[in-house]
């Protein structure tokens, strides 16, 4: 039998954005999941919107980029039985102190805003963001995103801003800490942000195992599906 593979997007993403990576997977079972309809979007109800969905399957390997793995940080937090690895890409466990999450707050509401009123011109301005490393050199990456995005967009994504927001959901830094199974925490070479953070998880707790993706900004199974795969691979491997 195939292992499975559970796969969680971020904000904005879709179950079809892990198809070029799933398509070096063929040894493995490979579940991309979408966000279901909810009253809240907040991390504890899109976790257990996950665990029902996913049940049926058992013990499985689970990869979350961005928001999808601070929800599986949540379920861990619930279900660690139902984990036999995880691995984050690109996640941030938690806002610690009280001023840092009024400014977040306060930023995402304004993303929010912009997303309702104009959604065009907010899925330009988002993806120019620093972190997700799209310089002069990567303008074609930076361009298929943007239509990307575009192309998936639901009306819900506002709701889905605020009410998953880093601000207003628990921190899992404890839980990084704490964490039993085996974890891989991956980010891009040009995401100075999250290779912060990477250093911090690793020093946290040494049996997380971190890689940095050559060349790859915020979003790494996107820009290098192969190279993510392969990492992927390696990791869930040498488990057995």
């Amino acid at each position: 039998m195939k292992p499975n593979l559970v796969f969680v997007h971020g904000f904005l993403g879709s179950p079809m954005e892990w198809l070029p990576v799933i398509n070096y997977l063929d040894e493995f079972n490979c579940v991309p999941i979408s966000f279901p309809k909810l009253h809240r979007y907040d991390v504890q109800s899109l976790a257990d919107s996950i665990y029902e969905y996913t049940r049926s399957l058992g013990k499985s390997h689970f990869i979350g980029y961005s928001l999808g793995g601070r929800i599986l940080l949540e379920l861990y937090s619930k279900r660690p039985e139902f984990f036999s690895s995880l691995t984050l890409e690109s996640v941030n466990p938690g806002i610690k102190t009280n001023e840092e999450r009024k400014s977040r707050l306060d930023s995402d509401l304004k993303w929010a805003m912009l997303l309702h009123e104009n959604p065009d011109r907010f899925y330009i301005e988002w993806y120019q963001q620093p972190i997700f490393g799209f310089d002069k050199d990567h303008r074609v990456a930076y361009r298929a995103m943007v239509q990307e995005r575009i192309k998936h967009h639901l009306p819900i994504y506002p709701k889905l801003l605020v009410d998953s927001s880093p601000a207003t959901n628990p921190n899992h830094w404890q839980i990084i800490g704490e964490i039993g199974i085996p974890t891989l925490f991956l980010a891009g070479e040009r995401d100075q942000k999250y290779r912060d953070i990477a250093e911090r998880i690793g020093a946290q707790n040494p049996k997380i195992a971190i890689k940095i993706m050559d060349s790859a900004g915020h979003n790494g199974h996107f820009e290098k599906p192969q190279n993510y795969a392969q990492l992927l691979k390696g990791f869930i491997n040498s488990l057995n």
